[in-house]
């Protein structure tokens, strides 16, 4: 014995208590129920719709903060001075924009379908991932080039730059003192030294050249 069942509608929306879906970032609302009776079996069926949609501002924070931090991290990176350490940092950054990134292909990937325009937010991760590896490439180029030791001295003209350089920017000023004490009034050690402070004052400029790239890049794609 199988029994039939009626549905009758009052012609209002789906009540949603939408305050608990709020708390955790969602929007709910719901649509006004429509009654049918299928023509073929006769079966009386009834539709309705409840739409979720994520909270605009709660998805605006998840996304953009993990970009934030390392875009932060990546332009206070000369603060830490020596070369070296700027290398290790900056590839931490890369690890954790790599980290980013897969977290956007989870949250965002599945969204897209076919879409073929890509969402600003991923435009800025992958220029950010470009710069951070240039930068790391010209930081490890530049540090294995102060390495070098060298028996002739580097042009005037180059170390009068380098001193101007590092003395009026005093972030880049500190280098690693590598050679021994007692032979730091040899000739030779001079030269190395003044080579360690024209490839320091390089890399200063080197490094704010792509800050400032970054910065403009950021505010074009924004």
């Amino acid at each position: 014995l199988q029994g039939e069942v009626d549905f009758t509608t009052s012609g209002q929306a789906v009540f949603t208590d939408s305050k608990y879906f709020r708390n955790y970032g969602w929007y709910v609302s719901g649509t006004i129920p429509s009654h049918r009776i299928m023509p073929d079996s006769q079966v009386s069926q009834l539709g309705f719709c409840i739409n979720l949609q994520r909270s605009t501002n709660s998805l605006r924070i998840e996304m953009s903060l993990p970009s934030t931090v390392t875009s932060t991290l990546f332009l206070l990176t000369p603060l830490l001075g020596e070369i070296h350490i700027q290398i290790i940092n900056k590839m931490f950054v890369l690890f954790l924009q790599f980290l980013t990134l897969q977290l956007y292909s989870t949250r965002i990937t599945p969204h897209l379908g076919s879409v073929a325009a890509t969402p600003k937010i991923l435009q800025f991760l992958q220029f950010a991932i470009i710069i951070n590896t240039l930068s790391i490439s010209v930081s490890i180029l530049l540090w294995m080039c102060s390495k070098i030791r060298r028996n002739l001295p580097p042009w005037n003209w180059l170390i009068r730059i380098s001193e101007v350089i590092n003395r009026c920017v005093c972030v880049f000023n500190f280098t690693e003192r590598t050679l021994p004490s007692n032979n730091k009034s040899s000739t030779i050690n001079n030269y190395q030294e003044d080579w360690i402070n024209a490839f320091m004052a390089l890399h200063g400029i080197a490094v704010c050249i792509l800050s400032l790239i970054f910065i403009f890049g950021y505010l074009i794609i924004s």
